[in-house]
C-alpha cells in the first residue's frame, strides 16, 4: 500500500518534471535555432557589405564615379559587432576575419570621407571565403538544432504545444530568412559583377580602361584545342601630342568629342584578336596577342597612325593630331607591369625625338631611364649655389659685330656624377618638374649678375636672354614672381628676353600663351627658340606673342650642306634665310641665327638679311668675369 501510494505521488511529479524538461529542451532548441539563424544572417550581411565597399574601391581606382547609395550602410554594418557572426569559426579564422573586416571598413570610411581609399587594392577573396564558411556553419548548426527540437516536441506534443508552436514558427521564419538572405547575397553578387564590369569600361569612349589591361595582356587567342596561346604579346601606347592645346582652346566638351572620334577611328583599323583600351586622358593602348614576328607591332602602329592622319571636325574647325607610339614585346613570363613600363620608355623616347613616330623598346632605353632616374634624384638633392653655375654667350650685330645681348646658360657639376651636360640634365629636370626650382635659381642669379655689370658700367644697352621651360609657365603666380625678382634687382624688364621652344608653347595651350602675353605687356621680349630644329607650324607660331625668332644650328648646317652640294661653295645669300627674315619682318620680329662658327656662314647670313648672330665665332659661353672682359673689349672686325 505504501509503495503504491509512493508511486502514486511520485509518478505525476516525474511526469511533470519530464514534461517540464521536454518543454525546456524544446524552448532551448528553438532559442538556439533563432540564435544560429541570426548568426547566419549577420554573416550574410557582412558578405554583402564587404562586396559593396570592395566594388566602390575598384571604381575609385579606375577613376570612375563612386556610387554613394548603400556605401554608408555597408560601412555601418562592417563597423558593427561581428562577434556573433564569427562564433562558428576557429579562433585563428575568426581573428583573421576580424583583421580583414577592419581593413575593408577603414577603406569604406576613407571613401565616404574623402572619396579616395589609399589602401592597396585587393579582391578580399580570403574574407569572402571566411564569411561564407561562417554562414554555412551557422546554417548547419541551426538545422541540427531544429532536428533536436522537433524530436523533443513530438515526444510531448500535447504537453508542450507552446514549445512545438514556437519551434515550428521558428523553423518557418528561419526558412524565410534563409531564402531572403540567399536572395540578397545573389542580388549583391549580380550587382557586384555588373559594377566590376562597368569599372573596367571607359565611360567616355566605351573602350576597356586601364583595369582591363592586365586581362587583355594575359588572354591570347585560343589555339586549335581551345587553350590560350602562350606566344609573345605586344603592347602599344599612343599619346596624342597636340590634344592638350585643342582641349584648352575649344573646351572640354570639344575635347571629349575628339577623344570619342579618335577611339572610333582607332577601333576601325583593328584586326581580329587585337584590343584597344583607353588608359586615361589622351593616352590609348593597343594589345596585339600571339606576336610571331618583329614586323607585326610595326604594322599595327602604321595602321593606327594612318587612322589619325586625316583632320578631325571639332566644332567649326578642323584639327590635326600628332601621335607618338611606344611599343614593347614580351613573352608569357613578362609581367604586365614590366611590359607597361617598357612601352612607356619607348613612348618617352618617341616624344623626345620629336613625336609623330613609333619606337619599340630596346634594352638601351632602360639603361638611359635608370641613368635618368639617378640623375633626377641627384638634381632633387642638389645644393644649387655649390653645384650650379652660369656661363654667358654673346649675341652680336651681323653688321657692326657689337654685342647686343648675352644668353645665360646653366652648367652643373655634381659631386657624384661629375660634370653633366645641359642636354642631359635639363630634359630630366623638365620631366621630373625640378626645372621649376632650377629656373627660379637661374633667374635670380642671372638678373643679379646683370645688375652687377650695370653697377660696374659694363653692360649699358646690353640685354639678358633666359631660357624658360614650359613647365615653369604652368606654375601659379609665375609671371608675378618673375617680375618681382627683376624689380628687386632694379633691372628694367625691357632688357630681358625670355626664350621658349615652339613646341613647348604650342603643346601647352592657351594658359602658357596668356602668360607670355602678360610678360610681353610688362616689356619683356619673347624669343621662339630652336626654330627649324624639327616640327614647325609656321601658322601657329606666328599667332604667338613673339619679338625674336632664333634659328636653330641644325637648320643652318642643313641649308649649308644643301647649298654646297648644289654649287660646291655655299657662298652668297641663302634664299631660305631671306624668306625667314621676310616673314619675321612682317610680324615685326627680329631674327637671331645660332651655331655660327665660320666666317663664310657669317657673311652668308648677313647678306641674307639676318640681323644677329650667336655661336663660337661670336664668342664661346664664358664665366661672368670673362664676359666682363669681352664687354670691355673693342668689337672685332666684321667678317668679309
Amino acid at each position: 500500500m505504501r509503495r503504491h501510494r509512493f508511486w502514486s505521488l511520485l509518478g505525476p511529479s516525474l511526469v511533470g518534471l519530464a514534461v517540464m524538461c521536454t518543454v525546456a529542451f524544446a524552448l532551448i532548441s528553438a532559442g538556439r535555432v533563432v540564435h544560429e539563424r541570426q548568426e547566419a544572417s549577420e554573416a550574410g550581411d557582412l558578405q554583402l557589405a564587404a562586396l559593396q565597399v570592395d566594388t566602390a574601391h575598384s571604381l575609385q581606382q579606375a577613376a570612375e564615379p563612386t556610387p554613394d547609395a548603400g556605401l554608408e550602410q555597408a560601412v555601418e554594418i562592417l563597423h558593427g559587432h561581428s562577434g556573433d557572426a564569427l562564433d562558428s569559426l576557429p579562433a585563428v579564422g575568426a581573428a583573421r576575419a576580424d583583421e580583414l573586416l577592419d581593413e575593408i571598413a577603414t577603406c569604406g570610411l576613407m571613401l565616404l570621407d574623402a572619396g579616395d581609399c589609399t589602401l592597396p587594392q585587393r579582391d578580399h577573396e580570403e574574407l569572402r571565403a571566411l564569411l561564407a564558411q561562417a554562414s554555412s556553419a551557422t546554417r548547419t548548426a541551426a538545422s541540427d538544432a531544429e532536428r533536436r527540437g522537433l524530436v523533443a516536441s513530438l515526444g510531448a506534443i500535447t504537453a508542450i504545444g507552446f514549445g512545438g508552436w514556437l519551434l515550428v514558427r521558428s523553423r518557418n521564419q528561419a526558412r524565410r530568412e534563409r531564402e531572403a538572405a540567399a536572395a540578397q547575397v545573389e542580388a549583391g553578387r549580380i550587382l557586384g559583377e555588373e559594377l566590376q564590369r562597368q569599372a573596367a569600361v571607359d565611360a567616355l569612349t566605351g573602350l576597356p580602361n586601364r583595369r582591363a589591361l592586365e586581362p587583355a595582356l594575359r588572354a591570347g587567342p585560343p589555339d586549335a584545342a581551345g587553350r590560350a596561346s602562350s606566344d609573345s604579346v605586344a603592347l602599344l601606347i599612343l599619346d596624342l601630342d597636340g590634344f592638350k592645346q585643342t582641349n584648352d582652346t575649344l573646351g572640354h566638351l570639344a575635347g571629349d568629342h575628339l577623344l570619342r572620334a579618335v577611339a572610333e577611328r582607332l577601333s576601325g583599323v583593328l584586326h581580329s584578336g587585337e584590343t584597344l583600351l583607353r588608359l586615361g586622358g589622351d593616352e590609348f593602348a593597343a594589345v596585339l596577342p600571339a606576336v610571331s614576328s618583329d614586323d607585326e607591332p610595326r604594322q599595327l602602329a602604321d595602321r593606327l597612325l594612318a587612322a589619325l592622319v586625316e583632320p578631325f571636325e571639332v566644332g567649326p574647325r578642323l584639327e590635326r593630331l600628332r601621335t607618338s607610339i611606344g611599343a614593347a614585346v614580351g613573352d608569357a613570363g613578362v609581367t604586365s607591369e614590366v611590359l607597361l613600363r617598357r612601352a612607356d620608355m619607348a613612348l618617352y623616347e618617341a616624344k623626345r625625338a620629336g613625336g609623330s613616330m613609333m619606337l619599340t623598346f630596346e634594352p638601351e632605353m632602360e639603361i638611359r631611364a635608370t641613368a635618368a632616374s639617378t640623375m633626377s634624384r641627384e638634381l632633387r638633392n642638389a645644393d644649387f649655389d655649390r653645384e650650379f653655375s652660369l656661363v654667358f654667350q654673346p649675341i652680336v650685330d651681323s653688321d657692326s659685330w657689337e654685342t647686343v645681348s648675352v644668353e645665360a646658360l646653366l652648367r652643373w657639376t655634381s659631386p657624384s656624377l661629375g660634370v653633366v651636360g645641359p642636354n642631359e640634365f635639363i630634359q630630366v629636370a623638365e620631366q621630373s618638374g625640378d626645372i621649376c626650382a632650377i629656373g627660379r635659381w637661374v633667374l635670380s642669379t642671372a638678373v643679379a649678375q646683370l645688375a652687377e655689370w650695370d653697377d660696374a658700367g659694363l653692360s649699358e644697352g646690353i640685354s639678358l636672354s633666359l631660357n624658360v621651360s614650359s613647365r615653369q609657365f604652368e606654375e601659379d603666380g609665375f609671371v608675378e614672381s618673375f617680375l618681382s625678382v627683376v624689380a628687386s634687382h632694379g633691372v628694367d624688364p625691357r632688357r630681358l628676353i625670355v626664350e621658349v621652344t615652339e613646341s613647348g608653347v604650342i603643346d601647352r595651350g592657351s594658359d602658357t600663351t596668356a602668360r607670355l602675353q602678360q610678360l610681353r605687356a610688362s616689356g619683356v621680349r619673347i624669343a621662339i627658340d630652336d626654330f627649324g630644329s624639327g616640327y614647325s607650324n609656321l601658322g601657329q607660331m606666328l599667332r604667338l606673342p613673339l619679338d625674336i625668332i632664333k634659328i636653330d644650328r641644325s637648320l643652318l648646317l642643313t641649308l649649308g650642306a644643301m647649298r654646297e652640294g648644289a654649287d660646291g661653295a655655299g657662298e652668297g645669300p641663302c634664299e631660305v634665310m631671306r624668306a625667314i627674315g621676310s616673314i619675321a619682318q612682317v610680324v615685326g620680329a627680329q631674327v637671331i641665327c645660332e651655331g655660327v662658327e665660320t666666317d663664310r656662314q657669317a657673311r652668308s647670313l648677313r647678306d641674307s638679311g639676318i640681323q644677329y648672330l650667336q655661336g663660337y665665332l661670336t664668342g664661346r659661353p664664358e664665366r661672368p668675369e670673362a664676359i666682363a672682359r669681352h664687354l670691355l673689349a673693342t668689337p672685332v672686325p666684321t667678317p668679309g
